[in-house]
């Protein structure tokens, strides 16, 4: 009796077991917004892509991707930031498409009504088809390496003993590398908390209030890189409404979850695959 019990707990947990794992795959799968055939048949590395479109090709959530849209128009001064809400300053010289179409999409007064997530949406779907002309000819598997040691070499720059100025100038060079690192969180956490930064400043406007405005000592290297991260995750929340659903919206157009029909008539079959690089077949009469 005892060995019967034991074989039905351990085939009961074997069911959750693959239930679970199917579950979080099915979730990861409606993130997967990359078009299945991107970057298969190329060869070599696609350098030069800016950072928001090199988390687009890792497959970051779009939520990031839209954070590091906002660093960049806020490092180059096209907005400013004012008490988690953004603010166009009227310079829009040098801007990237994508930043551009931000841009029109945001009122020149803010309203506190967030933007449509729609909206948004046409922008990343443009910016994908712009991913893809550019890896043309390049391998996915190659880039997304070689960008992931991009974000790797940031991290060590960073994280480097320099001094207090040089350090700051570094971190708000790479920051929006180290923000397309999926485990930026984490990553962030094993930073030493005793080594204080001088921050450019550019990113003091990142910070609520004006505690840190001429700080002689500065902040630590860890904290600098929390605050800014939240100052700007929380303004990209309340700008743009349902943004951490963004992801699974885009792939329904970009990378749709294959469907398949299944029909049997008069002895025969016939099957149908809405996916790109897959293919039915049917055999035996429709056995």
């Amino acid at each position: 009796m005892v060995i019967g019990f034991g074989s039905f707990f351990l085939f009961f947990g074997f069911v959750l077991f693959v239930i679970i794992k199917a579950f979080i795959k099915a979730k990861r799968r409606k993130e997967e917004y990359l078009p299945p055939k991107l970057g298969l048949e190329g060869s070599g590395i696609r350098r030069g892509l800016t950072a928001p479109l090199a988390a687009m090709l890792l497959e970051e959530k779009l939520d990031r991707v839209f954070v590091l849209i906002v660093f960049g128009l806020l490092k180059k001064g096209s907005l400013q930031l004012d008490d988690d809400k953004l603010i166009k300053t009227g310079f829009a010289d040098g801007l990237r498409s994508y930043e551009k179409e931000l841009l029109a999409l945001l009122p020149e007064t803010p309203t506190g009504k967030p933007v449509p997530a729609e909206e948004i949406k046409k922008i990343f779907l443009e910016m994908i088809k712009v991913l893809e002309k550019k890896m043309d000819g390049f391998s996915l598997k190659e880039s997304q390496e070689y960008y992931r040691s991009v974000i790797e070499s940031a991290w060590n720059m960073v994280a480097a003993d320099r001094s207090a100025e040089k350090a700051g100038k570094i971190l708000g060079d790479r920051f929006q590398w180290l923000l397309a690192d999926e485990k930026f969180e984490q990553r962030v956490s094993k930073l030493s908390s005793g080594r204080n930064i001088l921050l450019p400043m550019y990113m003091y406007g990142y910070f609520p209030g004006t505690a840190l405005r001429g700080s002689p000592g500065g902040i630590s290297l860890s904290e600098a890189c929390s605050q800014v991260a939240g100052a700007l995750e929380r303004t990209a929340g309340s700008t743009v409404s349902n943004l951490t659903k963004l992801s699974s919206s885009v792939t329904l157009k970009t990378n749709p979850i294959p469907v398949s029909t299944y029909r049997r008539s008069g002895g025969g079959c016939a099957c149908a695959c809405a996916c790109a690089g897959c293919a039915c077949a049917c055999a035996g009469g429709g056995r």
